[in-house]
């Protein structure tokens, strides 16, 4: 377990390398073009597919369109995400009593992060406008905006959905009130080592000097040194709560992970595959055979091998939520850990 002393010069020495290495201090931004979008290819949401022979038989032309639309959806939820969520949450913990203690440079470090994610929605914003500006292609989310725009006939028969629970109104309703701070902080550490590690990979391998290129990496350089600030934050925060409150955190969590991370019925993830090879060049057979195989693929992953829960439980090993036993049980029971891990 981490100590407030371990985890303070931790954070000094971070402050040191922030000036140094961080992407608003040191790099400066370059713009996209005509010629720089025209060259863009964003496949990390086809990765699944790419091995297939009619993945592979489509050009650069017929699939750019998808590059462009994946690309402003990822970039507008970018823009979203870093201010709303990560920036407003480590606003917080550098400014209010959460409930544990925290150093200044600790705090510091949390404002730092926040100045990063506020630069990389600032660029994600830029780069929208640019796209915009000399292509078109503009956010899905944008586009259902403007047709909500347009008067409709009202339907009778439409039911209301009901507002989609966020995480920390689930934390809010799983845990007494002292707990609230704590759980909201383990959330921002999940938040911050959410990122599939073969993203990473994915932007280390594009060394072309085009803006979006440089900007992923960039980006990505950054939440790097996020994700192990957020790795010995947790380590530190699990040490100093009472066992009891280790067992009460330790179910909230791990009914986080099913709600907001589960495991997809196979006609789900099928249904997943055909909504996105659907935006490509592709007859429906060749869609509907792609889709079911990937989907029965994807099922035979054993659950914490899943692409969206790795990065969370390599966090709660590091982190050592692993090993503590109660929580342990619950994450075999629930089929997040490898069995042998139960034994120990």
């Amino acid at each position: 377990m981490l100590s407030l002393n371990q985890l303070d010069s931790y954070a000094k020495r971070y402050l040191i390398s922030w000036e140094q290495k961080s992407t608003v201090r040191t790099q400066q931004r370059s713009r996209l073009d005509k010629n720089s979008i025209s060259k863009i290819e964003f496949k990390f949401p086809i990765k699944p597919y790419l091995d297939y022979a009619e993945i592979k038989a489509l050009t650069h032309n017929q699939l750019h369109p998808f590059y462009m639309q994946s690309l402003c959806d990822m970039l507008s939820g970018v823009a979203h995400i870093e201010t709303d969520l990560v920036a407003d949450q480590c606003t917080k913990l550098a400014n209010r009593d959460l409930g544990f203690e925290l150093s200044n440079s600790i705090k510091q470090v949390a404002i730092t992060i926040a100045t990063d994610e506020f630069y990389h929605a600032y660029v994600a914003r830029e780069m929208l406008d640019d796209i915009e500006m000399l292509s078109g292609y503009i956010p899905s989310e944008k586009k259902k905006a403007k047709a909500r725009s347009v008067p409709s006939e009202p339907s009778m028969n439409k039911p209301e959905l009901l507002p989609r629970q966020s995480p920390i109104e689930y934390f809010t309703l799983s845990l007494p009130a002292s707990l609230h701070g704590i759980a909201s902080t383990v959330w921002l550490c999940i938040l911050e080592n959410i990122v599939a590690e073969d993203f990473f990979v994915l932007a280390k391998n594009f060394q072309d000097d085009n803006p979006f290129s440089i900007y992923n990496r960039e980006h990505l350089h950054d939440e790097g040194r996020h994700r192990v600030f957020f790795q010995k934050l947790l380590e530190y925060l699990w040490g100093v709560i009472t066992e009891n409150d280790r067992v009460i955190l330790g179910q909230a969590i791990v009914g986080y992970i099913n709600q907001f991370h589960p495991r997809k019925s196979l006609e789900k993830q099928t249904q997943l595959n055909i909504n996105l090879l659907s935006k490509l060049n592709l007859p429906d057979s060749a869609i509907q055979f792609i889709a079911y195989d990937v989907a029965l693929i994807q099922n035979s992953i054993p659950y914490y091998e899943c692409d969206s829960i790795k990065p969370v439980m390599t966090l709660m090993e590091i982190a050592g939520i692993t090993g503590h036993g109660p929580t342990r049980e619950l994450f075999s029971e629930k089929e997040l850990i490898k069995p042998q891990l139960a034994c120990v």
